[in-house]
C-alpha cells in the first residue's frame, strides 16, 4: 500500500534532514545583501545574492541588537548560522546570528556608515561650528574622573591661567552604558551654563575602547549644544565621529587644554589685570584730588586771597633775619677761629725763635741738622733775627751733654 503524506509531514521531514546536516548547521555564506525588509517585530529580512544564485535571509530580533551597523542593500556580507526550511511556506532559508561586512571589520563599516550619514546631514559642516571664547571663564572637562586625560587637562589649564575655573563632570567613556552617560552629561552642562566651553574626552585606546565616541545620539548631542566643545579623544591618529561634530578637535588632551586657555586667552588676562591695575590707580589719584579740592575749597586763602601774600612776606622777614643772624654768627666764629690759628703759627714761626736768640746755620743753602753734616774749614752761613754772617768751621765736636 503506498503511503500518502501531507504537506507539513513532508515540510517537516526535510526540515529534520537539514538540521541534522553538520554543514549546514554552522555555516558561513557571503554574498550580496539584497531586498532588505525590516519587519515591526524587530527581525530582518533580506537575500543574500552572487553572480548566479540567491537565499533567503532571515536575521532575528535579539541578534540583530548586537549590530554595530545598519544592513543595507548592495553591501557585501559574510552571515553566519544555519540553513533550514521554514514549514509553512515550505521555503529554506538562512538563519543568521552573526553578520559582518566584506574586507572591514563591522566596527570600521558601522564608523564609516554613520559618517557619510551625518556629513550628508550637514553636521559636520563648517558654518555650524560656533567660535571657541577667548575667555571661557570656567570649562566642564566631560569624561572619567580617574583618568590620566583628566589630569592632563588640569594641570595644564592651571599651569597656563591659575584663576581658571575647572569643573569634572565625571562620566563614563567606555562600554556599553558610556554612549548614554556622555548624552545625559552634554545636556546637564548646557541646562546648567555656568562656563564658557566643554572639553569632552578621554585618552588613547583601540576601535572598541573610543567606540563610545561614534554613537549617533553622542553626535547629535554634540551639535545641539550650545555651550562650544572641544573634542580631546585618543591620541592624534584617533579620528572619531564626535570629532567631526565638535566645534574643534585636538589632537590630545593636553593639546585640548592648550586651546582652552589659548596664548590670546592669556594675553588678555595680562590685559585686564592691567586695565584694572590703571583704573584703580586713576581712581586713588582722583580720590587724592578730590579731597585736596575739597580741602582747598574750604581753604582762608580763597575767601580772603591778599592774605597769603601777608603771610609769606612775614614768613620771608622772618627767614631773612634768621638767615642774618645765623651768618653773623658764622662769622664771628670764622674770625675767631683765625685769629687762634694765627697765634699758634706765630708762636711756631721760625722767626720768633731767632728774636729770642736762637740762629739758623746752612751750608749750600741747606739747613745743617748734624755734625755729620759740616767739616772743618766748611764755609756756613748763620742766619739771626736781625740779619746774617758767614762763619768758618775750626772745630767739629759732638755733644757729650
Amino acid at each position: 500500500m503506498v503511503r500518502v503524506f501531507k504537506v507539513f509531514e513532508i515540510n517537516r521531514y526535510i526540515k529534520s534532514k537539514l538540521e541534522e546536516d553538520f554543514i549546514l548547521n554552522g555555516v558561513y555564506i557571503e554574498g550580496e545583501v539584497s531586498n532588505y525588509k525590516p519587519h515591526s517585530s524587530g527581525h530582518v529580512y533580506f537575500t543574500l545574492k552572487d553572480e548566479s544564485s540567491s537565499i533567503n535571509a532571515v536575521m532575528f530580533k535579539t541578534a540583530k541588537q548586537g549590530l554595530k551597523f545598519n544592513i543595507e542593500n548592495g553591501m557585501k556580507a559574510v552571515g553566519f548560522g544555519r540553513v533550514s526550511l521554514y514549514e509553512k511556506t515550505g521555503n529554506y532559508q538562512f538563519y543568521v546570528e552573526i553578520l559582518e561586512p566584506v574586507g572591514q571589520g563591522a566596527l570600521f563599516f558601522a564608523y564609516n556608515q554613520l559618517k557619510n550619514k551625518l556629513e550628508k546631514e550637514g553636521l559636520f559642516d563648517s558654518r555650524f561650528k560656533k567660535p571657541l571664547p577667548e575667555g571661557p571663564g570656567a570649562i566642564a572637562i566631560i569624561t572619567s574622573g580617574t583618568g590620566a586625560a583628566v589630569r592632563d587637562i588640569i594641570k595644564i589649564c592651571k599651569k597656563r591661567d591659575s584663576s581658571i575655573k575647572i569643573i569634572v563632570v565625571d562620566t563614563i567613556v567606555q562600554g556599553e552604558n558610556a554612549p548614554k552617560e556622555i548624552v545625559s552629561s552634554i545636556r546637564l552642562v548646557n541646562e546648567w551654563g555656568g562656563c564658557g566651553l566643554i572639553i569632552l574626552g578621554r585618552g588613547g585606546g583601540s576601535l572598541e575602547d573610543l567606540w563610545a565616541f561614534n554613537d549617533e545620539k553622542v553626535a547629535r548631542a554634540i551639535f545641539a549644544s550650545k555651550i562650544p566643545i572641544i573634542s580631546a579623544i585618543g591620541h592624534e591618529t584617533d579620528f572619531t565621529i564626535a570629532d567631526f561634530v565638535s566645534d574643534y578637535r585636538a589632537s590630545t588632551p593636553s593639546n585640548a587644554a592648550e586651546i582652552a586657555v589659548s596664548e590670546k586667552y592669556l594675553k588678555f588676562i595680562a590685559f585686564t589685570k592691567t586695565y584694572g591695575a590703571l583704573i584703580k590707580t586713576v581712581n586713588i589719584k582722583l580720590a587724592g584730588y578730590r579731597k585736596r579740592l575739597l580741602s582747598t575749597k574750604g581753604s582762608k586763602y580763597l575767601r580772603a586771597p591778599l592774605q597769603n601774600i601777608y603771610d609769606r612776606q612775614m614768613y620771608l622777614t622772618s627767614l631773612k633775619e634768621t638767615l642774618k643772624k645765623a651768618t653773623n654768627s658764622k662769622i664771628s666764629g670764622q674770625k675767631s677761629l683765625l685769629a687762634h690759628k694765627i697765634r699758634v703759627l706765630n708762636s711756631l714761626s721760625p722767626s720768633n725763635s731767632l728774636i729770642r736768640g736762637f740762629a739758623v746755620a746752612t751750608k749750600n743753602k741747606q739747613v745743617i741738622k748734624s755734625i755729620s753734616d759740616i767739616v772743618v774749614l766748611d764755609l756756613v752761613n748763620v742766619q739771626i733775627s736781625d740779619g746774617f754772617f758767614n762763619a768758618e768751621v775750626i772745630n767739629v765736636g759732638e755733644d757729650n751733654g
